[in-house]
């Protein structure tokens, strides 16, 4: 790990299965075919939903900032104009994205007393060795 990596205690992996089953529902509910979307504009969409939850918190104005930006940037290159969502309609899809997920990956909030105090005695033991 480099000293610019956050310091974090377990990597998530023993939520992924949890979050994966969580994630999946959520993309299912929103691939309706009563979109005015199109299936590579809902995944670009929900690409961007997605990086609400990461641990540097970005803001859903941001979010949405980035989102057009990309949608701007590929009619300058390709002539094509995808449709672009309004902030209400991506803020809708941010906020429906599975709590736990979101409080995991930004605020790191599954860890509990017995994981914490198991990791400072394993961490306590590799320093004595």
């Amino acid at each position: 790990m480099s000293q610019n990596e956050p310091a974090r205690l377990h990597d998530g992996q023993e939520n992924s299965e949890v979050f994966f089953a969580a994630l999946r529902e959520w993309k299912e509910k929103h691939s309706d075919n009563d979109s005015d979307f199109s299936e590579d504009e809902m995944d670009l969409q929900r690409a961007v939903a997605l990086v609400y939850a990461d641990a540097r918190r970005p803001s859903i104005r941001q979010l949405y900032r980035v989102l057009t930006d990309l949608i701007e940037d590929d009619a300058m290159r390709t002539g094509l104009q995808a449709k672009c969502p309004s902030l209400e309609e991506f803020r809708s899809l941010i906020l429906s994205l599975p709590s736990a997920y979101v409080d995991h990956m930004r605020y790191q909030q599954k860890l509990n007393a017995f994981e914490l105090i198991k990791s400072a005695e394993t961490l306590l033991d590799r320093l004595a060795a």
